[in-house]
């Protein structure tokens, strides 16, 4: 498995090399970054704040300052939501949804670079590592609950996370830009913790001081989750929804199915015909993915096969905990509640498929075609759904309500004021709400 976890060491990049690359990585993460907040149809991302990045992250960053990055919040901790909250306490009140939308936006970006920098020594085309790194950010089923907002960051830091376990550093580099995901991917979310046994297997079969130091990074960030959850004291909700065949189905079409035809075509074929086309879809998917675990050769196939049973794992444990009742489909209307688990293990099925497509003993332009055909699937998914309905398409708009607000004011005796938000209001004083609009 050496040959495809090492970096090639190569001749060292020059300064002027090293610099366009930077720019180059800078504009494409700004474009990213521009792609994500034009996204949203309907109300604008920037002028709508995503459910607990006001409720929770906002109000509490402002009650409790920095000692609020070691809160949890539904048994674990979220270090990089909690450190993006942070400077709310300085962003004047109307720029506050815009704010949220491009610190969302940014990080995810950000992850993405991340994940196109860790795939390198794994996956040797750069065409697949790009595709790769863009649908941490663009694919449509991250348009719905991961798109420009300061919650969802945890999925890409997530997935970035099991990247830096995956590939083994070789340079200072590699050791920072690892041990650094590592760390603030684990401590950002609780489910990096089914992590551990891959963490143990990079330890365990490369045995190098450089590999200790990521994996130490990532078993500090466990512990962190450990007392996270040892400290939390809300009591969790019994999971709600079917945890047998249900499951399985809606793993077949929001994971299997979605990641051929996108999510919006997924919720379009089902209101049309229901499971009859989403079904075979997911079985037809299910076979490539055994046929390139036989064809591709040993290394890779193990290794994409890691990460492909993450992508059932990463999907089944989550629900089994929490339940799938808002997830499941009914009287043929789609529902894309819960897109964040199913975007999660697209990534990682993504990263299998793309793992044993680059490795896997085809001919030269046996190659070419199944890499271009990935990546035309990409894009027709990108173009096709942009721009998306989401949970923030019809508002409330946060330049509105903040006006509304302060004219409620003006018309009452009233201190303080509720301005709603996506899912839940906030509440401010008067006199910062007329202050924000004058």
């Amino acid at each position: 498995m050496d040959r495809f976890v090492r970096v090639p060491s190569g001749a060292a990049r020059s300064r002027s090399d090293s610099i366009r690359y930077a720019g180059v990585a800078t504009v494409l993460v700004l474009a990213c970054t521009a792609l994500q907040l034009l996204y949203q149809d309907g109300a604008r991302s920037w002028d709508t704040i995503y459910a607990e990045d006001g409720f929770l992250f906002f109000e509490q960053a402002q009650r409790y300052g920095i000692a609020s990055i070691v809160r949890p919040y539904v048994g674990y901790g979220h270090l990089g939501p909690r450190i993006l909250a942070l400077p709310t306490r300085w962003v004047p009140l109307e720029h506050l949804a815009q704010y949220f939308a491009f610190a969302g936006a940014l990080t995810t970006s950000l992850a993405a670079l991340a994940v196109y920098a860790l795939t390198r020594g794994v996956i040797s085309s750069r065409v697949l590592r790009v595709v790769l790194a863009a649908s941490v950010a663009l694919l449509p089923v991250m348009a719905f609950e991961n798109l420009a907002n300061i919650t969802n960051v945890i999925w890409p830091l997530t997935f970035a996370c099991f990247w830096a376990l995956v590939r083994e550093p070789r340079t200072r580099a590699d050791i920072l830009l690892g041990g650094a995901v590592a760390f603030i991917g684990a401590a950002s979310a609780g489910l990096t913790l089914l992590f551990l046994p891959l963490a143990a297997w990079a330890l365990w079969t490369r045995r190098t001081r450089a590999q200790a130091v990521v994996v130490g990074a990532f078993a500090a960030a466990a512990l962190f989750q450990v007392v996270m959850w040892i400290s939390d004291s809300t009591e969790s909700a019994s999971p709600q929804g079917d945890f047998s065949l249900g499951l399985l189905r809606l793993f077949a079409t929001r994971v299997l199915a979605s990641t051929v035809v996108g999510d919006n075509w997924t919720g379009s074929l089902f209101e049309q015909s229901g499971y009859s086309v989403l079904l075979p879809i997911s079985v037809i998917v299910s076979c490539v993915v055994v046929a390139l675990f036989v064809f591709a050769p040993a290394p890779a196939r193990w290794l994409g096969g890691i990460a492909v049973i993450y992508a059932v794992i990463m999907f089944f444990f989550p629900l089994a905990v929490r339940g799938s009742l808002g997830m499941v489909p009914f009287d043929h209307v789609w529902v894309s509640n819960g897109s964040r688990y199913a975007g999660l293990s697209i990534l990682l099925l993504l990263s299998g498929i793309f793992i044993m497509v680059d490795a896997a003993r085809f001919s030269e332009s046996a190659r070419r075609v199944a890499v271009g055909g990935l990546v035309l699937l990409f894009v027709a998914q990108v173009v096709f759904a942009f721009p998306a309905l989401n949970s923030r398409s019809a508002g409330p708009e946060w330049r509105a309500e903040l006006v509304a607000g302060a004219r409620r004011c003006r018309a009452t005796a009233a201190r303080t004021v509720v301005i709603p938000t996506n899912g839940f209001p906030l509440r401010f004083p008067c006199r910062d709400v007329r202050d924000a609009v004058t």
